[in-house]
């Protein structure tokens, strides 16, 4: 599944989950307006 991936990527890419997903909430909040 793809939310076993995302916490993967994240840890290569040296982000802890918590910080991705404020990330994407940010992200998608930003993609709204």
């Amino acid at each position: 599944p793809a939310t076993s991936l995302v916490p993967k990527a994240a840890k290569e890419m040296g982000i802890d989950f918590p910080t991705l997903c404020e990330k994407i909430l940010l992200t998608a909040s930003i993609g709204k307006f």
